[in-house]
């Protein structure tokens, strides 16, 4: 069986150093991610020390205000640049690797060489996320790439989706919990509220954030995906299939801007179960070419 042309293409040397380049930057986006959150987390558990422990109360509500302040003022712009990088460095792989057009107006300048070598090479994702990246089938052009891009979306949407739903249980658990705590510890609702939610502003503003950016991501990429299938099961002339895809790669990366990808734990948690299940879908899509 001939091999596909992508699964040729992305494991050559320049796709894999792209390949290395973006999980590099998405990395760093993802530290900035978990400094974010190690802060929040760490205000709230202060919050919780101070309901019962009444002399660090004002300090930690006014610590908890100036996070909050920081984490919309600072960490959004400082976690935006890098999330712009990943999505541009995952984007010039895309476009090579696909043979697409580059979108200026949408995608701005590629990321130079240098600083691709110079990610590519602090990269410390294993082979196995590496190697393969796409997991493509000997599809005929362009349903190689819109299988891709099938892949892209489907997977990026459930991964998001179930880890919004995680973020919104967390969030909520934490807000019931301060009704309880305070509860047990007699305390007013000023009381209630300088000691335990005023300090927990950060933790709760970051986890809805983030549930909010996940979910909208996850909506957004799954009516793509509704679009796209639509178009492989009613269009046959090749160049407007690709004209489609560009639009889809216009899509993929606008959603790329929101939000750091989910923890690589979290990925790798469901990643074998959701490999099952995207394999049947192209075995579906298979049936076209080989009923």
């Amino acid at each position: 069986m001939a091999q596909s042309p992508i699964r040729e293409r992305q494991d050559q040397p320049e796709m894999i150093m792209l390949i290395r380049a973006m999980f590099t930057s998405n990395a760093r986006a993802q530290r900035w991610e978990g400094l974010r959150t190690g802060i929040s987390v760490a205000t709230a558990v202060a919050g919780l020390v101070a309901a019962f422990v009444s002399s660090i109360a004002i300090p930690v509500a006014v610590l908890g205000v100036i996070w909050g302040f920081l984490y919309s003022a600072g960490f959004a712009a400082v976690l935006g640049r890098e999330l712009r990088r990943a999505a541009v460095i995952q984007q010039m792989l895309c476009a090579k690797l696909f043979d697409l057009p580059w979108n200026p107006v949408l995608f701005g300048d590629p990321i130079g060489q240098e600083e691709i070598n110079r990610l590519a090479k602090q990269s410390t994702a294993p082979d196995e996320m590496v190697f393969g990246y796409f997991e493509v089938r000997d599809f005929p052009r362009p349903y190689d790439v819109l299988a891709c891009q099938m892949q892209s979306l489907g997977w990026g949407a459930r991964i998001r989706l179930r880890y919004a739903n995680l973020l919104l249980v967390v969030v909520l658990a934490w807000a019931l919990l301060g009704l309880l705590i305070g509860g047990l510890a007699n305390l007013t609702v000023v009381q209630l509220l300088m000691r335990w939610y005023v300090p927990s502003l950060g933790a709760l503003l970051f986890g809805l954030d983030a549930y909010r950016n996940h979910r909208d991501v996850a909506g957004e990429r799954m009516r793509v995906l509704a679009l796209l299938r639509n178009r492989v099961a009613g269009q046959t002339d090749e160049q407007e299939l690709l004209r489609f895809a560009g639009e889809v790669e216009d899509a993929l990366f606008l959603s790329r801007l929101k939000v750091a990808r989910v923890p690589d734990i979290f990925f790798l948690k469901f990643r074998n179960a959701d490999s099952e299940d995207f394999s049947r879908a192209m075995d579906d899509m298979e049936k076209k070419f080989r009923p």
